[in-house]
């Protein structure tokens, strides 16, 4: 089927798991004490251990702070091109840190770099200050926008992850794979140009430092997210890759995977590899139809000297485990009974059985305008075709002598 041209935009996206989670082979042990992988664009979830226990998550608070400054911008609140003065509190941070100095005045652009790639508390702690006004105040909007995503089982007590004498910033990977999934969708053309930088570098500070995220080197692919350490947390990750098409008919999809509580950093980057691995090898997402594909072909009036072309209205992709997603295609015609069809008037649909026999559908619309019916045919060889098509419109009967 060749596309003829294009209708609309809307692309339907079928998972065909449901309720079970994985498929197949499994990735074999994962050690660290929480881990969930899944696609995002459908949002299936192709792995899942203790995905909603509540763990200390460390540095990867900064995705929550990232998010909200984002948000920010964007509203109009602050720019990327702000100064931000950087107070005593944010430059006495501990841990892994810019060397910023109280007074001294970075680009929120800056900022932002340094925190999501080597992991900059000072620069998380200024980002907060100088987008809430406050770091209470700014703490105070992440746990209210964690709440309006969903994120039930969060709480932030900094904008760093660092520990605290009252306490820990905690999640579960499973909100954090929400909070990873949405910067993807939202802002993925932005975050992924800066987690993917291998190290970042000011030859006017002086300062160089390697990307926290050492898989970077390690899997190409790999283009995010953000790591996490404290004691307390262990070694965490949100990692996240596109998978690249395996055949002809099949589409790139991205990967998300979060870990919580590794014991050892190698430990964490051999379960995200695992889990990647296992994405990129089980599962497959297949182009069925293209909006505009020319699907079948129909008769007005049931005359073939007056034939319909049939094309599909959306895209349609399928994702899922391994091959052969599709067992079944059938066409299925609306009545119709007009003396005349538009362009895009919906005559059927394609109905497609997916591998787990659910049946999902598409709408087939008209090629083109079919404005009006040569009276020849109506008379001749269309008038029976017609009067049957009335009955049975109206219930009569007809008469086949």
């Amino acid at each position: 089927m060749k596309g003829l041209k294009r209708i609309g935009c809307l692309t339907l996206i079928f998972s065909i798991l449901s309720a079970s989670v994985g498929y197949g082979v499994e990735p074999g042990e994962i050690q660290s004490k929480a881990a969930i992988l899944i696609e995002v664009e459908t949002g299936q979830v192709l792995y899942s251990k203790n995905s909603d226990d509540q763990l200390p998550l460390a540095s990867i608070t900064k995705l929550m702070t990232y998010l909200l400054a984002m948000e920010a911008v964007d509203s109009g609140q602050v720019s990327l091109e702000d100064k931000v003065k950087i107070s005593p509190r944010a430059a006495n941070e501990r841990g892994s840190s810019y060397s910023l100095k109280a007074g001294e005045e970075i680009p929120l652009r800056e900022l932002i770099e340094v925190m999501l790639i080597i992991s900059a508390n000072d620069a998380a702690f200024a980002i907060a200050e100088h987008v809430g006004g406050t770091a209470e105040d700014f703490v105070a909007k992440m746990n209210e926008r964690a709440m309006e995503l969903g994120m039930t089982a969060t709480h932030f007590l900094n904008p760093n992850g660092m520990p605290m004498a009252e306490g820990t910033n905690v999640s579960s990977a499973q909100d954090i794979m929400i909070l990873s999934r949405h910067l993807i969708e939202d802002y993925g053309d932005r975050i992924l140009l800066v987690t993917d930088k291998g190290f970042y570098e000011n030859q006017e500070r002086k300062f160089f430092k390697e990307n926290t995220n050492k898989l970077l080197k390690q899997i190409p692919e790999i283009d995010g997210l953000k790591t996490g350490y404290t004691q307390e947390a262990g070694y965490c990750l949100s990692s996240t890759m596109v998978s690249k098409a395996k055949g002809e008919d099949e589409e790139d999809f991205r990967l998300i995977v979060v870990t919580f509580g590794a014991a050892t950093e190698a430990e964490r980057n051999t379960d995200v590899q695992k889990l990647l691995t296992y994405g990129h090898e089980n599962y497959g997402k297949q182009r069925v139809i293209k909006a505009g594909e020319r699907i079948a072909e129909a008769y007005q009036w049931g005359m073939k000297e007056l034939p319909i072309q049939l094309l599909a209205k959306e895209n349609m992709v399928v994702f899922g485990p391994g091959e052969g997603l599709i067992k079944n295609t059938e066409v299925r015609m609306m009545p119709n009974y007009s003396f005349f069809i538009r362009d895009g008037k919906k005559l059927g649909e394609l109905h497609i059985t997916l591998y787990d026999d659910r049946i999902v559908a598409v709408d087939l619309v008209a090629e083109e305008d079919m404005i009006t019916l040569p009276i020849g045919m109506i008379i001749g060889k269309g008038w029976h075709n017609m009067i049957t098509y009335i009955s049975q419109f109206f219930g009569w009967g007809v008469s086949e002598g």
